[in-house]
């Protein structure tokens, strides 16, 4: 596995803890304040690496 995957896991994990389920799962309700917390997350974190992301919602 990739160092990029990794540290995708790795930062998933962390961010999962604030809606993690015991099954390991997450459970995010879509169009919530936590929802839209997360969505930041991840498009920071690609931004962060240099990757393009194409935003839908502007």
């Amino acid at each position: 596995m990739s160092a990029l995957h990794q540290a995708l896991l790795r930062d998933f994990r962390r961010m999962s803890r604030n809606a993690g389920l015991e099954s390991g799962g997450v459970e995010c309700q879509a169009a919530t304040t936590a929802d839209g917390l997360s969505r930041q997350w991840f498009v920071g974190w690609l931004i962060a690496r240099c990757h393009g992301v194409l935003r839908r919602d502007r």
